[in-house]
């Protein structure tokens, strides 16, 4: 492959960190909205050598806690004027779709009604924390 058609960011691994499931009671007779969170961490390892963390979380109230984390390795030049941007959402993008599916395995547990989050734009949802004063961190 040319040097022109290179990806910037190249993963070296990908890993699941944790993953939690907690049950806190009975499937409710009326459908209880669940409430998620996602959040994302970059650290830097070495020159040009990064970690991404994506956490996952949704609450069920009364009935289930559940996590996923993962993270991918990744390596994208240090000095590449959009870094930051590249890790903190295209990066997110790429693992969004693991912690997604791993949610709805987590969920699909008996007396339980497993949850597909759904697909989402982590370029808005960055730019909607960040006008909301929250991180993306």
């Amino acid at each position: 492959m040319s040097e022109q058609n290179q990806s910037v960011l190249s993963f070296s691994h990908i890993v699941f960190d944790e993953l939690s499931f907690k049950r806190l009671g009975f499937r409710q007779p009326d459908e209880q909205e669940i409430k998620t969170t996602i959040g994302c961490t970059v650290r830097s390892f070495a020159a040009n050598q990064y970690g991404v963390t994506l956490t996952v979380q949704a609450n069920k109230p009364s009935e289930y806690d559940a996590s996923v984390q993962l993270t991918g390795y990744c390596e994208i030049n240090d000095d590449f004027p959009q870094r930051d941007l590249i890790l903190r959402e295209n990066a997110a993008a790429i693992l969004y779709p693991y912690a997604r599916s791993a949610l709805s395995l987590l969920t699909a547990q008996p007396e339980t009604t497993p949850i597909v989050l759904p697909v989402v734009n982590i370029h808005d949802l960055a730019k909607n924390a960040a006008s909301d004063n929250s991180s993306v961190s």
